[in-house]
């Protein structure tokens, strides 16, 4: 059952829709691509898809080079808050989740928030907060700024060997993982943005934390 969702996945974030970001941060560490999309699946609106595609050459360690791909179907209560369900494929393991989508964007539309608040229904179950925070304001009629944050967050709920309490607000055994994953720069023509890049992941006990720091150049395709 899980290779099918995993195929759909990747067919899903390969369709044709238009103005996809495209996204490279080399780093003094490692070369990030990074693309993401949401789109509306049927006329009404109330369902939409978000996808997720991100793969990372490391610039001395071949066992680091990592991809994932993440996809979100979304039913639409409100304009700001959704039923949410669909999975995370990173390598060569596929973890289903079902959560909650919530969203806001200002009448401007320079400022806007998407989150998916979801459980990872793996074999130990775990809570992660993935979203999205995005600043553009423009500066002039071409030219604006570009800020963008990419964060994502990963709490266990099962009691383990190695997480045998619930020590964080009484519900979660462990912090697994965090990733910020964040940009500032230009925007020319809501086409091309480019500028500072930086990367960090935080992981249980602080072990391994690591960061990747650099530029990045994004466009519209």
């Amino acid at each position: 059952m899980r290779k099918p969702i995993v195929i759909l996945m990747i067919l899903i974030s390969h369709l044709g829709f238009a103005q996809i970001p495209v996204e490279t941060l080399v780093g003094n560490k490692q070369t990030h691509f990074i693309s993401y999309w949401q789109k509306d699946i049927d006329s009404s609106g109330k369902f939409n898809f978000f996808n997720l595609s991100r793969f990372a050459i490391d610039h001395k360690e071949k066992a680091y080079n990592n991809f994932a791909i993440e996809g979100q179907m979304t039913y639409q209560v409100k304009d700001w808050f959704g039923l949410s369900f669909g999975g995370a494929y990173a390598g060569n393991n596929f973890v289903p989740t079902a959560g909650i989508s919530l969203r806001y964007a200002n009448k401007k539309g320079d400022f806007y928030i998407q989150s998916f608040p979801t459980v990872n229904l793996d074999k130990i179950k775990s809570f992660n907060f993935f979203g999205i925070v995005g600043y553009t304001p423009k500066l002039s009629k071409n030219f604006g700024i570009f800020s963008q944050l990419i964060f994502s967050t990963n709490l266990q709920l099962d009691k383990t060997q190695v997480m045998p309490n619930r020590e964080i607000f009484g519900l979660f055994t462990g912090h697994n993982q965090s990733v910020q994953l964040l940009r500032i720069g230009l925007n020319y023509k809501e086409k091309l943005q480019f500028g500072f890049g930086a990367d960090f992941n935080q992981f249980y006990k602080n072990q391994g934390n690591f960061s990747n720091i650099g530029f990045f150049v994004r466009i519209s395709i």
